[in-house]
């Protein structure tokens, strides 16, 4: 009896050892199956991170790509593409048609580009997400990564360029007449500076008509403007041959930017929704039309740029008319020609108005103030040392994130 009771016990003694080893080896192997998940979780994070730098590194290249052959390839942006973070009309986003995305096997890719179109429109943000698809064993992974990089967007404006003409309510590259000039009137800036004139023309190198005509420019000079109290005036030294046409206007104003570079951003404005009455509120505005302008825009502490192109110009330049006040730049590209400022209108400045030649008969009645802020539209922040002709990455900017 007593040996039957031992083997029973014995019997029993077994079969919980079995039980145990059988627990810790289905505990260890869940283990190892546990750490052998683990490993290929952290596996295939590391090829969608790959295949997300990828995409990154390829956009990259593309961007270089595409401002060489100077492409406009903002034409394709969607505002129903934005993230959450960066909504329109503010925000222009792109994401990047299939053809454009690098060939990563097993991986499919989203890649969208952002930039602040009223403030840092020469600024990009790259967003690279790839996830495995059904073609890889890690199907559903997925990873982000984000870069940002200065693009050619508006060229930097040369510090050389804030000097007396940026003062004066009125600059000209030609002359105002007396005529013209006296039911007009100037608040002036720091400076006192009413008018600047960047040349005077003359026909004849006749020493004689020069003098006069350098008298002359600019309403008869400082004389007559301090003595109504509207300022003193700046002219060149020497005069100039009136068949020469520089865009001297231009180029004290917005130096190196290039026409195309304005247009596309105006374009750019507006086809993201931009307005006058959006907040924030559109700040380039570039015209093709002859039409007379009467769309009051800007605000004092959030100036706009307003081109009338050469084209406007081609006949007449076009009218702005006197109800209208405009807060910042206004450029008018008459092409050296003064037969196209003939009779010219205008509502209240207050900034500058820039004209590519004189004006010899200044219709109607206007007020132009000077601004302090009157290139802030167009004045974009570029950090020493980068160059705002090219693509360049922005150091630090580089980040594992989501959109």
């Amino acid at each position: 009896m007593r040996r039957a009771q031992n083997g029973g016990a014995t019997l029993w003694a077994i079969a919980l050892i079995v039980v145990l080893a059988t627990g810790v080896g289905l505990f260890t192997a869940r283990s190892v199956w546990a750490e052998r998940v683990r490993n290929n979780h952290q596996l295939y994070s590391a090829q969608a991170l790959a295949a997300s730098e990828a995409g990154l590194e390829s956009t990259l290249a593309w961007l270089e790509a595409q401002h060489v052959q100077q492409l406009d390839y903002w034409q394709d942006a969607n505002p129903q593409d934005c993230p959450d973070a960066t909504p329109a009309p503010r925000w222009q986003c792109l994401k990047l048609p299939a053809q454009t995305l690098p060939a990563f096997p097993g991986a499919d890719f989203t890649i969208i580009l952002t930039r602040d179109l009223v403030s840092a429109s020469h600024r990009v943000k790259i967003m690279s997400q790839a996830t495995l698809n059904q073609d890889h064993a890690g199907q559903h992974a997925s990873a982000m990564v984000q870069q940002s990089l200065y693009i050619p967007a508006l060229a930097a404006l040369p510090l050389m360029l804030w000097r007396d003409e940026a003062q004066a309510p009125l600059l000209l590259n030609g002359c105002l007449s007396e005529a013209a000039f006296s039911n007009h009137r100037f608040q002036t800036g720091p400076q006192n500076l009413a008018a600047f004139s960047l040349k005077v023309p003359v026909l004849p190198p006749d020493p004689l008509r020069t003098q006069t005509d350098l008298q002359v420019c600019l309403a008869l000079g400082s004389s007559t403007l301090q003595s109504q109290g509207l300022g003193s005036s700046v002219t060149p030294a020497q005069a100039s041959q009136a068949n020469t046409c520089s865009p001297r206007a231009w180029q004290s104003v917005l130096g190196n930017m290039q026409a195309g570079q304005v247009k596309a951003l105006s374009q750019a404005q507006e086809k993201n929704g931009l307005r006058h009455d959006t907040s924030p509120a559109r700040n380039i505005y570039w015209v093709d039309s002859p039409a007379p302008w009467s769309q009051s825009i800007g605000q004092a502490q959030a100036p706009v740029l307003l081109v009338f192109s050469k084209d406007a110009c081609a006949a007449i330049c076009p009218k702005i008319t006197s109800e209208t006040t405009i807060f910042g730049s206004v450029y008018l590209d008459s092409q050296c020609q003064d037969a196209r400022m003939n009779g010219w209108e205008s509502g209240n400045i207050t900034g500058q108005l820039v004209v590519e030649s004189g004006i010899p008969l200044w219709s109607g009645t206007s007020l132009l103030s000077a601004s302090a802020l009157s290139r802030q539209a167009f004045t974009l922040a570029w950090p020493e040392g980068i160059q705002a002709d090219r693509v360049q990455r922005i150091s630090g900017s580089w980040k594992d994130g989501g959109f």
